[in-house]
């Protein structure tokens, strides 16, 4: 086996490329083993895989705030649409931290009516909570508009967080959708003046399976009255408020104190009354937020520091960013196929992306060729059905060939972002450009060495030949005298890995590990007792020879036999 005391230079290059992918030493080794083929090919240990990922983690030890923080000044520096601010403690301690670059900034101008706010834990080594602030664009897609770090969901720290968004967007939404935190009411009453709160109803109706009777859990009749009620947005308030007395007595629920609690803030969540906000299409979008957030983790890791975070938060912002522009692009040449004559089905997919024309047609078709039944009559021998007409000859005789301007949605159409103005500059533009052209260098570089590789692969000529060529070119290489220097030293590449260089001065400090909200040991409620129970592996019962969550000594079958 070969086996070195250095990793070589491509060893540690390759470590630092899976590093920046969340992939952890073991992950890196075993990925080595697949390119080189086998173990005794790979020419390093596990344990020398493992050590130098424990020097890349540990070389920014309790300065990786500051390191942050610094990358954030350059960020401001390099472009004016880049907006950020951080607190501290007392000690100096990181307290929280606030930023957003242009492009999300840009997107809250055009989508930016609702936003929603959800924490989340475990992205950081420090416990540091995450809080993203998200909007749906124009595809229907979460986008994410500002990010938050904070030690503490006090209300000082969501006051803190929420006058930094006001600042950063210079104008507030039309509604902040949270879930019920009381001190984030506190600090949106403190903050907002012109936003409307809205607590998050994926939320509270995830709770009802668990604050229901255990006799209305398999009630098919009270889920599905109490769900179209608090879901629907075409009923009136003072309706509402009668159907939910009619269903709390129907299912003697009047005394509940978790029903009683939400009908006490029923204008804070019913969509009943949001009924006078542009709201369409957005109700759910709190729902969005917990499934970004869930997207975020599966890029960070909880054992990363602050740096390591900002890197894996950049990576997922470019993958869903370049979901946005996909989606973007293939809008442009879109010629979807139409389901009738009109030429105003023919605007609306002209003027809405994709997403949103597919739900517009099937209003429009369903206009066009079905009618709504809107009266029935009952007497001693026959009922009297009463019918709406179908409006297709009306669009006919109407003769609309578009929209009417007013309207016309702006945030759902394909040019919804280009009446948002600019907020970067030509020469970030262009620097971007250039880095963009060097990242297509490198990747056809590695494309053209793959290919070779793959030709070479099983012939002992062509192998030789192949590793001639490149011991050739690196010979070259150090023949120049700067690129050496840069192979050489572990500093150089974490300086690289990083973007960043060690502070000579130390003015924040890495924060203290955070004690979040809640205790470690609460009573599990049914249903988290139920998902933990099903994720543990199955086991074979020696008495009945099934695969169950159960052994011989307690198998039901066990007493039949």
């Amino acid at each position: 086996m070969k086996m070195n005391s250095k990793l070589k230079f491509g060893h540690q290059k390759f470590v630092m490329d899976c590093a920046k992918a969340n992939i952890g030493a073991m992950g890196s080794y075993k990925m080595m083993k697949t390119v080189a083929g086998s173990y005794s090919s790979i020419g390093c240990s596990c344990m020398q895989v493992k050590n130098f990922s424990r020097d890349l983690k540990t070389y920014i030890f309790y300065v990786d705030a500051q390191m942050v923080i610094d990358k954030l000044h350059r960020k401001r520096e390099l472009c004016f649409g880049f907006y950020f601010e951080v607190e501290v403690d007392e000690n100096d301690h990181l307290k929280s931290l606030f930023w957003s670059d242009p492009i999300a900034r840009r997107n809250f101008c055009a989508f930016g009516d609702v936003v929603s706010l959800d924490a989340t834990y475990n992205t950081n080594k420090y416990n540091m909570i995450f809080a993203p602030f998200t909007a749906k664009d124009n595809h229907g897609k979460c986008i994410t508009l500002a990010t938050a770090l904070m030690t503490g969901e006090s209300i000082e720290s969501y006051t803190w967080v929420f006058e930094a968004f006001k600042k950063c967007m210079l104008h507030e939404p039309d509604v902040l959708i949270t879930d019920q935190d009381p001190a984030i009411k506190v600090a949106f009453k403190r903050v907002f003046q012109h936003t409307r709160h809205r607590l998050c109803m994926w939320h509270i109706m995830f709770k009802i399976t668990e604050k229901v009777p255990a006799i209305l859990k398999k009630d098919p009749d009270f889920m599905k009255q109490f769900c179209s009620l608090v879901w629907s947005v075409n009923v009136e308030p003072d309706v509402f408020e009668v159907k939910w007395h009619e269903i709390m007595n129907t299912f003697d629920m009047v005394e509940e104190s978790w029903f009683i609690s939400m009908y006490n803030i029923h204008e804070m969540w019913i969509p009943a009354y949001f009924r006078d906000l542009k709201m369409g299409g957005l109700f759910r979008t709190m729902s969005s937020s917990e499934s970004e957030n869930n997207f975020f983790r599966m890029h960070v890791s909880a054992h990363s520091n602050l740096l390591q975070f900002f890197m894996y938060f950049e990576n997922a912002l470019d993958s869903q960013r370049h979901d946005q522009a996909k989606l973007n692009n293939q809008d442009l040449p879109c010629r979807p196929d139409f389901r009738t004559m009109l030429l105003f089905e023919k605007h609306a997919a002209m003027v809405y992306t994709s997403s949103v024309f597919k739900q517009l047609q099937d209003d429009i078709v369903h206009a066009c060729y079905t009618c709504r039944l809107t009266n029935i009559t009952e007497d001693e021998f026959s009922y009297l059905y009463e019918f709406d007409d179908c409006v297709k000859w009306d669009f006919y005789d109407l003769k609309y060939e578009s929209i009417p301007q007013r309207y016309i949605v702006s945030r759902w159409t394909k040019q919804a972002l280009l009446s948002t103005g600019q907020l970067i500059s030509d020469n970030v533009l262009q620097s971007c450009a250039a880095i963009e052209e060097n990242w297509f260098t490198l990747y056809d570089i590695v494309s053209e060495f793959y290919s070779c590789l793959s030709m070479a692969n099983g012939d002992w000529d062509m192998s030789n030949s192949l590793l001639q060529a490149i011991r050739d070119v690196k010979y070259s290489f150090k023949s120049g005298g700067d690129v050496n220097n840069n192979l050489n030293g572990k500093r150089r590449l974490f300086e690289k890995y990083y973007q960043s260089s060690l502070p000579e001065q130390v003015l924040i400090k890495s924060p203290e590990p955070v004690k979040t909200k809640g205790s470690g040991s609460r009573l599990e409620s049914d249903r988290e007792k139920n998902v933990k129970k099903m994720s543990k592996p199955t086991r074979k019962c020696r008495a009945c020879g099934e695969k169950g969550h159960h052994d011989s000594r307690n198998c039901r079958g066990k007493k039949k036999i």
